[in-house]
């Protein structure tokens, strides 16, 4: 397994959890 692929994915992962947060967290608690 490749770390570079892992540590990439994970941070792939992350930025789309965050853009969903984004989304649809963070306006109703606006």
């Amino acid at each position: 397994m490749n770390l570079n692929a892992t540590i990439l994915g994970q941070a792939i992962a992350f930025v789309l959890f965050v853009l969903f947060c984004m989304k649809y967290v963070w306006p109703p608690l606006m």
